[in-house]
């Protein structure tokens, strides 16, 4: 492993623990209020898994958009119990610790479309989801707002100089990263006079690179596709959508790919 491909999953590992994506409570309205309006949610307790969790920000966003959900966060970061949600467990979540049928629903948000869209993953991660249990993700998607912000984040000059001077990084994490920009270009230190806000940058413009790099030639490219796979896992009752700039989810003929950010997928395990 080269010193850039150590710092990159060290260092994200410890932002994500700070990560705090300001959309998520619009994100989780809007998944809601589309549930809500299909007759895909009630008045029940569900017992729900979010599969990829990071620090939980999203659960916590779902639960007050829904309080009948009552989740549990499942991801491979360090527990921090000032920033975490109340119930998290630390596994990896390829290979889940729990019976089968264990949740009522399981969700995730673009964890999947990391993860390369992998089959076996899934397949685990329906085994915990009880038959006729519900399941919700949310995946990146081609040509979406999305990919394109993270591209254009990358082309400039800024991205470039980053991605440029981090593959001569000497360091095996993230401790040290801002001094050395710093001491290599002076307008490092000029561009951010705080390290956090430095390491927060460093965070995202290599999520970005690894989005426009790996993971945008591994997305699901159609509804039609998205389709199919959860058929051939055994779904039922399948709802391919898309999630708008407005965190809004509506179906695929109601928008064009420019004004998309996400797929959303919504379906029930079958019965058998």
């Amino acid at each position: 492993m080269t010193a850039h491909t150590a710092l990159k999953h060290n260092l994200n590992t410890e932002l994500w623990n700070n990560f705090s994506p300001s959309n998520r409570m619009e994100m989780a309205r809007g998944i809601v209020a589309f549930l809500e309006a299909h007759n895909r949610l009630g008045e029940d307790i569900v017992k729900m898994l979010n599969l990829g969790s990071g620090v939980g920000i999203t659960s916590s966003c779902l639960e007050k958009a829904h309080p009948f959900f009552h989740i549990t966060d499942i991801d491979q970061i360090p527990y921090r119990n000032e920033v975490m949600h109340k119930r998290y467990l630390q596994n990896d979540i390829s290979s889940l610790p729990f019976r089968d049928g264990s949740y009522d629903a399981v969700f995730s948000s673009y964890t999947f479309s990391y993860l390369g869209n992998d089959e076996q993953v899934m397949r685990e991660w329906l085994r915990v989801l009880r038959p006729g249990g519900s399941a919700y993700f949310v995946f990146h998607a081609p040509h979406s707002a999305y990919l394109k912000t993270a591209r254009e984040m990358i082309s400039a000059n800024m991205g470039k100089d980053f991605l440029k001077l981090i593959k001569h990084y000497p360091g095996d994490d993230y401790r040290g990263l801002y001094h050395w920009f710093c001491e290599k270009n002076f307008a490092w230190g000029m561009a951010f006079k705080e390290e956090q806000k430095f390491l927060s940058y460093a965070h995202e413009i290599q999520v970005c690179e690894h989005l426009v790099q790996v993971v945008a030639g591994t997305m699901f490219q159609s509804d039609q596709e998205i389709a199919d796979f959860f058929k051939a896992q055994g779904a039922e009752d399948i709802s391919v959508n898309i999630l708008g700039l407005d965190f809004v989810a509506r179906s695929c003929e109601n928008m064009t790919e420019s004004q998309m950010i996400a797929w959303f997928v919504a379906f029930r395990k079958g019965l058998k």
